[in-house]
């Protein structure tokens, strides 16, 4: 449960990274891909089925599909889209790794040689982990997206911190204004006394003393305030950069499986 809520916040923050929030705008295709000439620009069932490609049921939120055939697009900036006809349906998958649409036309064209020793593959790729259409999950891939967020993550952190020196700069100058003011208060009563018995100039020097008094208990006020604020922005800023260099490569596996997840485009159903 802990792992989800960590998701569901981590893709929160990145909007325009690799794992982005499920309701952005999808990629436009760019281009149609021939993975292979071993399957065309097509992958039917029965390639499918061959060479061990994708899953022959694809689970989206309670509903389960038929693979039928896919066609994959290249997308401006990396990766693929891959469209999934599932009987009347038709599914869509991002994979915004660079390397998805080399790893998979490396696969077909050497399935001969891959399916013996399918570990060298892996190797080679540095795939850890695969979708949930089963498509790989590489070690690079991981590590970019790790960057990608520790960066934004350290743009957050200063957003805070600089919000939280605003508003504790902007309570110091309420509450030294209020101190101010009370320190006039507080002196009223004397000053008329001071006045009646001692005369005006003697008042007026004692009004522009009280005047001074204020001055320093408000900036005082203020300087405290906008000083404690920065003290707990600057920690705020090193604890959220310290968390996030600290995620774990499960939990960026997950928000990348995550953010992969087939979506629907049509359906008859």
């Amino acid at each position: 449960m802990k792992r989800k809520v960590a998701i569901i916040a981590l893709c929160a923050f990145l909007p325009n990274c690799t794992f982005a929030p499920k309701g952005d705008i999808q990629p436009v295709a760019k281009s149609r891909v021939v993975v292979s000439e071993r399957v065309g620009d097509t992958i039917d069932s029965e390639e499918r089925e061959h060479f061990g490609l994708f899953l022959p049921e694809i689970r989206v939120g309670s509903g389960t599909y038929q693979y039928e055939e896919a066609v994959i697009y290249s997308i401006p900036g990396g990766g693929c889209e891959i469209r999934l006809a599932a009987l009347s349906d038709t599914l869509l998958v991002v994979n915004k790794d660079p390397c998805a649409i080399d790893i998979l036309r490396d696969y077909i064209d050497n399935y001969d040689i891959i399916a013996e020793s399918r570990e060298s593959f892996d190797v080679k790729w540095r795939i850890v982990d695969h979708d949930y259409v089963g498509m790989p999950i590489t070690e690079r891939e991981i590590n970019t997206t790790k960057d990608y967020f520790i960066a934004e993550q350290k743009m957050v952190a200063r957003s805070t911190n600089q919000k939280i020196l605003f508003w504790s700069a902007a309570a110091g100058f309420l509450f030294g204004g209020a101190a101010f003011a009370i320190v006039l208060a507080a002196d009223r009563e004397f000053e008329t006394s001071t006045q009646d018995e001692f005369g005006c100039g003697a008042a007026l020097e004692k009004e522009m003393a009280t005047w001074m008094v204020a001055s320093c208990v408000s900036t005082g006020v203020w300087l405290t305030s906008t000083l404690v604020g920065a003290l707990i922005g600057r920690a705020r800023e090193k604890a959220i950069i310290s968390k996030a260099s600290g995620i774990e490569d499960s939990t960026i596996i997950d928000i990348i499986k995550d953010q992969r997840m087939p979506r629907v485009l049509r359906s008859n159903r």
